[in-house]
């Protein structure tokens, strides 16, 4: 494995698309091997094709910007709890008075559970092999739907990245940006990227690990 792969420790989301045309990826990262200790980035994509990127603390997109580039960048306060265990709260009050608020309720499937068992029981050492990530990642897609969501790739800039992590679907969502509901959650109508990282075609959720490749600049 590259020994530049650093663990950032959090949860996360491939993909959630709505029926307004915005899709969004979001990482909150509540440990990390750099000066910016924990951050929470947003990706959202506009029905128009516009990239940008809401991070708290903006300071923390002197990391991302080495993985991938956004059409803007916002800084932003970004606050998150959860309710009855299973309710994730989003608040987002961006530096551009951009807000969002977003509540994700979480669940598991058939296809989690046989997904999470796997990943509990098969030792460490062999899930990080090249022929297991090819099978499990194969397996990911089959079985959730993703229609392409990689576990281990290359960012828009070529770094490296390996996900480790336990694995819920999203069972019911909302999103309100600037006031506006934006609607269910739906299947895209097309792919949608950012960079190579496309937005899963069913919201999922991840609990767990994400190893990305770091310059020494930034850890």
């Amino acid at each position: 494995m590259n020994k530049n792969l650093r663990p950032f420790h959090g949860f996360f989301s491939p993909g959630l698309y709505f029926t307004s045309g915005h899709g969004m990826r979001l990482y909150n990262f509540t440990s990390t091997p750099t000066d910016v200790e924990a951050f929470f980035q947003i990706w959202v994509m506009t029905p128009r094709g516009k990239k940008v990127l809401y991070v708290d603390p903006e300071a923390a997109n002197a990391i991302i910007s080495t993985w991938y580039s956004f059409d803007e960048v916002v800084g932003s306060t970004i606050s998150w709890g959860w309710s009855e265990s299973d309710t994730l709260h989003i608040d987002v009050e961006a530096d551009d008075d951009t807000t969002l608020e977003l509540r994700l309720t979480l669940g598991s499937s058939l296809a989690t559970a046989i997904l999470n068992t796997i990943i509990t029981i098969t030792p460490r050492a062999l899930m990080r092999t090249r022929p297991m990530l090819a099978i499990s990642g194969l397996s990911f897609n089959l079985l959730l739907g993703l229609g392409g969501v990689h576990i281990k790739g290359e960012t828009e800039t070529g770094k490296e990245y390996v996900t480790e992590a336990r694995l819920a679907v999203v069972k019911d969502a909302s999103a309100v940006l600037n006031g506006e509901d934006l609607g269910p959650l739906t299947r895209p109508p097309r792919p949608i990227y950012f960079g190579p990282s496309r937005v899963a075609d069913r919201p999922v959720f991840a609990f767990g690990t994400a190893r990305l490749e770091v310059t020494s600049a930034t850890a």
